[in-house]
C-alpha cells in the first residue's frame, strides 16, 4: 500500500517531492554511472578519485560529500563565533563609549541581525544534515513509512494479546 503525502513527516515529504520518485524510486536510482563520471571535469576526479556508486553520486565530492557537508557546517558554526567574539568583545565595546546610547541600541539590533538568521537557518540545516549522513536518504519514504506503521500494528496487537490473556475467565 502506498502512503499519502498527509501520512508522511515534513522530511519525507520532502525526500519524495525533491528525489523524483515519480515512478516510486528515488532519484539516486536515475543516474548512469558511466554518463556521469565521463562528464566530471578533471579537478573533480582529483577531488574524488575512483567511480562512485549510484548513492555516493548524488553527493558533491562523490564518497567523501558528507563529510565535506559536515566540514562546511562547522567551519560555519566557526566563523559564526569568530564574528560573534568580534562583535561583542570589540566592536560593541567601542559603539558603547563612542556613541550615543540610540545610536548604539540601532547598532546592536543591527549587527545581531545576521547572527539570528544564520542562527535560525542552521535548525533546517542539521535536519537535512542529519539525513544526509545516514542511509535514511537513500531509501523511499514510502517503504519506511510502511514499515513504521507494520511496526506500531503488531505493538498494539501484542498489547490486545496480553489484555486478552489478562482477562478474567
Amino acid at each position: 500500500t502506498n502512503t499519502t503525502n498527509g501520512d508522511m513527516t515534513p522530511t519525507e515529504r520532502t525526500l519524495l517531492n525533491q528525489g523524483g520518485e515519480s515512478d516510486g524510486l528515488p532519484y539516486w536510482t536515475k543516474i548512469n554511472i558511466e554518463e556521469y563520471y565521463k562528464n566530471k571535469s578533471r579537478f573533480e576526479r582529483y577531488l574524488s578519485p575512483g567511480t562512485p556508486t549510484k548513492p555516493q553520486a548524488i553527493y558533491w565530492l562523490d564518497k567523501k560529500g558528507p563529510k565535506f557537508y559536515l566540514l562546511i557546517l562547522q567551519s560555519n558554526l566557526l566563523f559564526l563565533g569568530i564574528f560573534s567574539s568580534m562583535n561583542v568583545l570589540g566592536f560593541l565595546q567601542y559603539m558603547w563609549q563612542e556613541e550615543t546610547p540610540t545610536v548604539f541600541t540601532a547598532y546592536l539590533i543591527l549587527s545581531m541581525l545576521p547572527l539570528l538568521g544564520v542562527m535560525f537557518d542552521k535548525q533546517h540545516l542539521v535536519a537535512v544534515l542529519s539525513q544526509v549522513l545516514c542511509m535514511g536518504a537513500f531509501r523511499r519514504p514510502s517503504v519506511v513509512s510502511d514499515v513504521l506503521r507494520e511496526e506500531k500494528t503488531a505493538h498494539v496487537v501484542r498489547a490486545f494479546i496480553v489484555i486478552y490473556k489478562k482477562r478474567p475467565l
